[in-house]
């Protein structure tokens, strides 16, 4: 599961995104659900999901056998 918290008693399963889009202004950011649906956030909730995709990622990096040692 990869939450991503939209305010304090809101928050989505990332792992069920099939695509994701964003605008920059103003700032909004469509999500199309693995069913077909799709949902639009804006403003903080949009700035809240698009940190937390940025950072899912930048931490999904892979590690090549000569990394290893």
């Amino acid at each position: 599961m990869l939450p991503c918290f939209l305010s304090e008693d809101e928050w989505i399963n990332l792992d069920h995104v099939r695509s994701f889009q964003y605008e920059d202004d103003p700032l909004l950011v469509v999500v199309t659900w693995a069913d077909g649906k799709r949902t639009t956030y804006r403003d903080q909730k949009a700035v809240f999901l698009l940190t937390t995709w940025l950072q899912i990622i930048n931490s999904n990096t892979t590690t090549t056998p000569d990394e290893l040692g």
